[in-house]
């Protein structure tokens, strides 16, 4: 029954990594044909975040000896860490262009309403882990992967709502609250991605500690 669980959540996870890269490439898409840096900044950041994810997943299904796992998790953990910061840094590109209202072209509601359902998906995918993850887990690599997941799940809302505000249409009010609100998004995520980091630090130095 345990492998049984462990199997469906693996499947869910490259499930969620395949509609992270499909995002990743329709933003592509939208930056390309729009002519848009936005659009285009999000797609590199989507492809580099589904990178790392994927990079954790495959590291978890190739360990096989206890003493390997130790190492290879230790590697991975603060690559991925590293890559991380990194990459919550370079947010600070579209936030900017959002906050001196160089928001996406208008690409209509359609789009818009794709980036809702995906939106909707993660944070509901998010949710529901927090739910179920136990409090006592220290493993370096979930807590990066629970981090990335987070990201992930802001990051959405951050591009949907700046989105919804150009297909709906600008005003000087909406315009200083969502500069406000992505701002106020912008530094939750650089805070899960520094706190994540250190968290997943302190667990590897606990299990070098004799």
């Amino acid at each position: 029954m345990k492998n049984e669980i462990k199997n469906f959540l693996k499947h869910k996870a490259v499930f969620s990594l395949g509609i992270t890269v499909v995002f990743a490439l329709y933003n592509g898409f939208l930056g390309i044909s729009r002519l848009s840096v936005w659009y285009g900044s999000f797609c590199v950041f989507y492809l580099l975040l589904a990178a790392v994810r994927g990079t954790v997943l495959l590291t978890e299904h190739k360990l096989q000896t206890k003493a390997e796992k130790e190492k290879i998790r230790r590697k991975a953990f603060v690559a991925g860490s590293v890559i991380m910061v990194i990459l919550s840094l370079s947010l600070a590109l579209p936030v900017s262009l959002a906050v001196i209202m160089k928001r996406p072209v208008d690409i209509g509601l359609t789009p818009a309403i794709a980036m809702a359902a995906y939106t909707t998906y993660k944070v509901t995918s998010v949710c529901v882990r927090l739910k179920k993850q136990k409090r006592a887990e220290k493993e370096p690599l979930s807590l990066l992967l629970g981090g990335i997941n987070l990201t992930d799940a802001l990051v959405s809302v951050l591009m949907l709502q700046n989105t919804l505000i150009t297909a709906m249409g600008e005003n000087e009010k909406m315009l200083t609250l969502s500069s406000v609100t992505s701002g106020g998004i912008y530094g939750l995520i650089l805070i899960i991605s520094i706190g994540t980091a250190v968290r997943g630090t302190k667990s590897l130095s606990e299990k070098i500690s004799p």
